[in-house]
């Protein structure tokens, strides 16, 4: 008789099967578990374990013995006349069909009712939490939005200050600017305990501020006050307000001084509030305007942290104007972040740190950088963001991931930080999960994450007509008609494909070498699609920052070449240069 025969005979293969489907489901029991009863998380680690050595005990125990009417026996000492293997193993059958059954009633409740939060089950919100909401702009010409909003992202900025206070970022703060939404529903949205909110009325040289504190549990005042001041005054009264939230909050500062407001002119304080308005515009005019009011700002205050930390970014994310010397474009950059970090503006770190990561100017000093702004802000939501992008450019997706749900649980309707944490997950091709995430966040807070993003993921799930439709709504030619390109293809429309390549070809001015690399690669032409790096790289492109980042949805057709981690290699983002410390998957 063969060995295969024989394991069927003893029924071992049928033990083997029911014991990989009950530890499954022992699996999922334990996972609900954790969550429930808040075990450690090394329990899933340790049942698993201990599974994983009961296998081979179970199978030489299958082997070994035999089940008879007088008990447990080893096999060789069974009468094969007197044996009952045939009803054993029906009794397995038998079992391994309920399991069966209920494996498929898992799966199908996990389908019907999808548990994949975008960043956890929401508990009670911590008592020393808060959220600061955009403060009404109450002047009589309506136009001093801008100062409002710059009023109520300084008080985010001091509360932030203080290590036992979980503050609420403005992206998440600021989505509910003129919603019809009550503070209870704010506060559960934003998980906070307690909401501030106000308004400004600015009339000459005069400010009046209102400020009030509301308990969310029961929607009553904490407390309230209004402030008739000399508009010189805006600096003091902003720390006013932050020492009486803390009063009222009964939060006392431990060896530590309440935190104050920056002093600068008031002249620069307002330039300085337009330019950040004018830079949440994101059009080419606002831009322009914006990176004017910072200069102007500059000019009239060279010690003002802000503006420089402001200007300093807003030229790296920005291109070389035209006729400028791009070295000259960089030294602008260097000598506002240098100037940030000397009035002890942290995130000047990762400013410095993008900024000789994208120069090529070498790995290690540009990551030293983001290695001190965590050590000074480990909670900084900047700072979160910046590592967490920065892990997922060396192909760390699983810390990318970790990054950025630590950011969306104090920024939770960030849509950047939810765009990163889709992104690492697409990369980790956990699409499902990704979709689903996705999908919770545009349909919970009523914001598009990315339509670009929303398209390729569709594209990687196989449902290109969706993708198609997707990419057709984008505005931006090139990446329209990346996506096009692309999801053409996939659906076997060659001519809309070739045609959208070919206007991306065509566009000669600055060719977009890096979207016809990745629709090359999509379409499996691998030799292309390194020419055209080649020729990103050639024409200083961010190639860099472009390939890690999104190896799971451009460029998977190249990741087994060995082209491909020469190239990574290269460019110094390569898993040898991966800062295993702060990329470490938490």
């Amino acid at each position: 008789m063969s060995l295969f025969s024989e394991l069927r005979r003893r029924n071992v293969i049928k033990v083997f099967v029911l014991y990989m489907v009950a530890s499954w489901l022992i699996l999922q029991a334990v996972d609900i578990g954790i969550n429930i009863l808040d075990l450690p998380a090394w329990t899933g680690r340790f049942v698993f374990l201990m599974l994983l050595i009961g296998l081979p005990v179970a199978l030489i125990f299958s082997w070994v013995y035999e089940i008879t009417p007088e008990g447990l026996k080893r096999e060789v000492d069974v009468d094969q006349t007197q044996s009952i293997v045939y009803k054993t193993g029906q009794k397995l059958n038998a079992a391994v069909a309920v399991l069966l059954v209920l494996v498929l009633v898992s799966l199908v409740l996990n389908r019907l009712f999808p548990d994949v939060p975008l960043i956890g089950e929401p508990g009670p919100p911590p008592e020393l939490s808060i959220a600061v909401l955009p403060f009404d702009d109450m002047s009589q010409a309506g136009d001093q939005g801008y100062f409002a909003d710059g009023l109520a992202e300084e008080l985010i900025s001091l509360l932030s200050q203080v290590p036992d206070l979980k503050v609420t970022s403005k992206t998440s703060s600021f989505s509910f600017r003129d919603k019809s939404v009550g503070v209870p529903v704010i506060a559960e949205t934003l998980g906070v305990a307690h909401i501030l909110e106000g308004s400004v009325r600015k009339d000459g040289e005069r400010i009046r501020v209102t400020a009030q504190l509301i308990s969310a549990a029961d929607d009553s005042h904490l407390w309230s006050d209004t402030y008739d001041r000399e508009l010189t005054d805006i600096f003091v009264v902003q720390d006013d307000i932050a020492e009486s939230v803390l009063e009222a909050l009964e939060l006392e500062l431990l060896d530590q001084d309440l935190p104050r407001a920056q002093r600068t002119s008031v002249e620069a304080y307002d330039l300085y509030q337009q330019a950040t308005a004018r830079l949440r515009e994101q059009t080419p005019g606002a831009l322009r305007e914006a990176r004017k009011l910072l200069e102007q700002a500059l000019e009239l205050d060279r010690d003002f942290g802000p503006a420089w930390l402001a200007y300093g970014f807003f030229t790296v994310s920005s291109q070389p104007a035209p006729g400028e010397d791009p070295e000259a474009h960089f030294r602008r950059a260097l000598e506002a972040f240098l100037h940030a970090l000397a009035l002890n503006e942290t995130s000047a770190l990762t400013g410095l740190g993008w900024l000789i990561l994208d120069r090529g100017d070498g790995s290690d000093t540009a990551i030293d950088f983001f290695r001190v702004a965590m050590e000074r802000a480990p909670t900084d939501v900047g700072v979160l963001s910046s590592v967490g992008v920065l892990c997922g450019v060396f192909g760390a997706h699983e810390a990318q991931l970790a990054y950025a749900e630590r950011v969306l649980e104090r920024d939770p309707v960030n849509p950047f930080a939810a765009r990163h944490a889709i992104a690492a997950l697409v990369n980790l091709r956990r699409f499902y999960e990704a979709r689903i995430r996705l999908e919770a966040f545009e349909r919970t807070h009523d914001t598009p994450i990315d339509a670009y993003l929303s398209g390729a993921l569709a594209l990687a799930e196989g449902r290109g007509e969706e993708a198609l439709a997707l990419f057709q709504g984008l505005r931006d030619p090139i990446v329209r008609n990346a996506g096009l390109a692309s999801a053409a293809f996939a659906l076997g429309n060659e001519e809309v494909a070739d045609a959208s390549l070919a206007a991306l070809m065509a566009m000669t001015e600055r060719p977009p070498y890096l979207s016809i690399a990745a629709v090359h690669a999509h379409r499996g032409e691998v030799d292309l699609a390194f020419e055209a790096l080649e020729q990103a790289i050639a024409a200083r492109q961010p190639v860099m920052q472009q390939l890690r980042p999104a190896e799971g949805m451009l460029w998977a057709n190249l990741v087994d070449d060995p082209r491909w981690q020469t190239l990574l290699e290269r460019l110094g983002v390569g898993d040898a240069y991966r800062p295993a410390d702060i990329c470490a998957a938490n």
